[in-house]
Parts: C-alpha cells; structure tokens; sequence
C-alpha cells in the first residue's frame, strides 16, 4: 500500500512539473521585449492592419495620429542610453496603405528595414523591402514641429530638411510646446 501511495505521489509530482514546464513555455513565448523582432518584417502579413500592428505593440503613424507612442519613447529612450533597441513602424499612407519600417539600434548604428510591398500607389520598383544601415538619431526642429531623423548626416538644418536632402527615416514627430 505504502508503494502504491508513493508511486501515486511521484506521478502526481511529474504531472505538476510538466504543467509547470507547460505554463512558463507559454507565457515566456507571449512575453516579446520591445528589443526583439516578434514576427521577421518579410513574415508579416500582406494584409497587415492598424489593429494587428498595434496589437503587436507597433508604433503608428496614421494620418498624423501617433499610437503607441510608449514604444518609440522607449526606443528613443533605449538609443539615448546606447542599449540595443528595437521598434516597428507602420505608416499609413494618405490613401490608407501601411509602409512599415523596422529599426533596430546596435553596436551604435541602425539597421534599418523599408517594406514598401504594400503601398498600393508605390511604383513596382518602388515596392519591395530594403535594408539601410545610419548611424545619427537627430532631433530637429521646423515648421512648428520636433522630427526625429535616423540619418547618416551629423546635423540636419532647415535648408537640408526642406530639400528632403536629409538620407535618413523619420522616426517620429511631435508639436512644439509652446
């Protein structure tokens, strides 16, 4: 009887182990930092929504609207500080297509990756995904407005912002408070 009841009690222990094992495996792959990539950018799907991305917890820019805006403040945060960082960008275009931009800071430069596939008025060339790397995050100031520029260029003035001169990737925009 006295084996019985043991041997009950070591498989009620190796099932509570594996349920254990079971609820950490789950939680732990529901648990994405913002430095990691949850879905790989070409992974994404083709009819990628403003709900899924800001499920993902994706900062989006739609129509001047920032959601999610915790994220890029982290990054910028995370990049101020020289730490690894990671955030995806979806931009809604005026006729409602997402562009997305991954950008990941490492090793003090950014990768940065343009998916440009779903942009509906893109031309064919226009419409693939490519990668950049840029070594600056530059604020900077116009029309009322503080930009957020990922670019190679070490300072960006007023003449070089206006001509779109700038070779870099807007992370985000925010109004001046006055």
């Amino acid at each position: 009887m006295k084996k019985q009841t043991l041997i009950n009690n070591w498989k009620a222990i190796c099932i509570l182990m594996l349920l254990i094992t079971l609820l950490f495996t789950a939680c732990s792959s529901q648990m994405l930092t913002p430095t990691q990539t949850p879905i790989p950018i070409e992974k994404l799907p083709v009819d990628y929504t403003v709900e899924m991305a800001k499920n993902n917890g994706d900062f989006i820019n739609k129509f001047g609207q920032n959601i999610n805006e915790n994220v890029m403040n982290d990054f910028i945060k995370k990049v101020s500080k020289k730490e690894r960082a990671f955030v995806r960008t979806v931009n809604i275009t005026d006729e409602g297509d997402p562009v997305i931009i991954d950008f990941l800071y490492l090793n003090d430069k950014f990768i940065v990756t343009l998916d440009a596939t779903r942009d509906g008025y893109a031309s064919e060339t226009s419409r693939k995904i490519i990668t950049y790397e840029r070594k600056n995050l530059i604020v900077t100031e116009n029309n009322g407005r503080k930009f957020y520029i990922v670019t190679n260029l070490e300072k960006i003035t007023e003449e070089t912002y206006a001509k779109n001169m700038y070779e870099g990737f807007i992370l985000k925009s925010d109004p001046i408070s006055k």
